[in-house]
């Protein structure tokens, strides 16, 4: 029996991400889980796929509407853990600022509505509510352009950083830690804009998967009891969907390797600090 085109994406999307699992599990242990929470939704992000194209390929066997719902479900979650993903990046650029440029409250309310946008998706597969995922689909869309904005706003202000230029002779060592600093942050923040057009496609796919009532985006309803009966295109779903996710999260994956550690940077940094307090301790003394 030949396999279906859905059935061979199924399988490229397990054969692809399964051993992404190694790595990612690799940058949880380097950067720290409770320093970096981006690289554990790599994780599950790359579970998810590995799950949802699962669920995907056991569906094309059975005639239950419950695996595909799930399936479904699963793709559009997934998007949101790449999201999340890209706002820990911002915030750890958000923490080299000398004065936090976004209030706390406004960053908590960001990761919220991701998790309320996530928590809306999962009750929509045990319900079926479309309001469900249509409330979910916005509220996704509207935080994704919200990240954009900061992530401009954030290089701009890296790039009028006044210590890039501001050479102080006497204080070589300094304006040298500043200026590296500013680069890397800078890098960092370069993978979250370049992963900006993809992650547009994906959204605007989500959006069409969701609000269009087109074949091609939402699959066929033959007994018209508002499921979907026959998968979206496929060759639809592999490049607005798929390929976009694996760019946005290859990015992402070299964006944590070839970043310094997370938890060596915070260990170097609070070594300097306890040389500091030792020395004005003993500039008091004497």
């Amino acid at each position: 029996m030949a396999l279906t085109p859905h059935q061979v994406l199924s399988i490229v999307l397990i054969i692809y991400y399964t051993p992404w699992l190694v790595p990612t599990s690799f940058l949880l242990h380097r950067h720290g889980i409770g320093r970096a929470w981006g690289w554990l939704y790599l994780f599950i992000f790359a579970a998810f796929r590995i799950a949802g194209a699962s669920l995907q390929f056991a569906s094309d066997f059975s005639e239950s509407n419950g695996l595909r719902r799930a399936a479904s479900t699963l793709a559009s979650i997934g998007v949101m853990t790449l999201l999340l993903a890209m706002l820990e990046v911002i915030e750890n650029v958000k923490s080299t600022f000398a004065s936090d440029p976004i209030h706390s409250r406004i960053w908590t309310l960001l990761h919220l509505s991701q998790y309320a946008a996530f928590i809306l998706s999962i009750i929509y597969t045990f319900t079926s509510h479309k309001d469900l995922s249509h409330a979910a689909a916005i509220i996704v869309a509207c935080l994704f352009a919200c990240q954009v904005v900061v992530s401009v706003v954030f290089y701009i202000r890296l790039l009028s950083d006044p210590t890039r230029d501001n050479h102080q002779p006497g204080n070589e060592d300094k304006y040298h830690d500043n200026v590296n600093a500013n680069k890397k942050t800078t890098f960092i923040l370069l993978f979250a804009l370049f992963s900006t057009p993809f992650l547009t496609v994906r959204v605007i796919y989500m959006l069409l998967s969701t609000f269009a009532n087109n074949a091609s985006f939402k699959g066929r309803d033959l007994d018209g009891d508002g499921n979907a009966d026959t998968p979206a295109n496929v060759y639809v779903v592999a490049f607005m969907q798929y390929l976009m996710e694996s760019i946005v999260f290859a990015l992402f994956m070299y964006a944590g390797v070839v970043m310094p550690s997370l938890r060596k940077a915070k260990e170097i940094e609070k070594e300097k600090k306890n040389k500091l307090l030792n020395c004005q301790e003993r500039n008091e003394r004497v």
